[in-house]
This record gives structure tokens, C-alpha cells and sequence, in this order.
């Protein structure tokens, strides 16, 4: 089969055009992964979400959220991609594994397993000074 000289070159541009847009929704997908069970916190590239393990607790005191994710990540990159991520989000950091925004508190707690990092994310309401157990 001989193809023409346009139809080569349209087919190409067709090729590219196709390869361009798979790899710029990659990253705009990555850039804009959230939980699926906390809307508003983001799924660092390389986690997946467990979403079946959700505890998922919302009164008029604030919510309770436990969700976990797991991926083949160290802990380091882990906690260094919320400790860059989460101040962008309006998170202030109390340590490398709490962060506090409005009346909230997230934990980051990994879990000892063989195998993938598996990563508990704990939302819960901010305890006020008043309300704070005694030392």
C-alpha cells in the first residue's frame, strides 16, 4: 500500500495530537486528585485510595474522616509532598505529620505492613484550649 505524502503527515498530526492530549490529562488529573471520601484533600501521585476502609463521622461539632491510601512511595516523599502541598490548600504545619486549618486537624500516620506504605489520613475537629485534657 503507497500513502500519500498529506495522508502520512495528517495521520501523524493525528497521532501526535492524540498523544498530547493523553499526556495532558494525566497531568491535569494528577494535579487535580482529590479523596474521593475528603473532597478537599489531595491524593499525591502514586497513592490509591482505599475508599471501602472510610470511616466518615460529620455532626454539627465538626467531621471525623479516617481513610487510608497505599502506593509504593517512601515516607519521606509521602510527607514531603503534604508538608509542600497542604500550606498551598490553607494548612498551617504543627509537625511534619499534623497540619491545622480553620477548626481541623489532619494526621498522617503510616502503618507498619510488608510491602506498600500504607498511609492513614485522620481528619478530626481542632480541640480548643478550654477543652484540651489537663497535662
Amino acid at each position: 500500500m503507497v500513502l500519500s505524502v498529506p495522508h502520512v503527515v495528517g495521520r501523524k498530526a493525528v497521532v501526535l495530537t492524540v498523544l498530547v492530549c493523553v499526556g495532558l490529562g494525566r497531568v491535569v488529573l494528577g494535579q487535580e486528585a482529590f479523596f474521593v471520601t475528603v473532597a478537599d484533600l489531595p491524593l499525591m501521585p502514586g497513592l490509591v485510595e482505599s475508599p471501602q476502609t472510610a470511616l466518615v463521622f460529620d455532626n454539627p461539632g465538626g467531621r471525623i474522616v479516617e481513610v487510608t491510601a497505599a502506593g509504593i512511595l517512601t515516607t519521606q516523599s509521602i510527607l514531603a509532598f503534604y508538608g509542600e502541598t497542604l500550606p498551598q490548600l490553607g494548612w498551617t504545619a504543627l509537625a511534619d505529620d499534623r497540619f491545622e486549618r480553620e477548626s481541623e486537624v489532619l494526621r498522617i500516620v503510616f502503618t507498619d505492613t510488608d510491602g506498600p506504605t500504607v498511609v492513614l489520613f485522620s481528619l478530626a475537629p481542632a480541640i480548643a484550649p478550654a477543652l484540651a485534657p489537663l497535662p
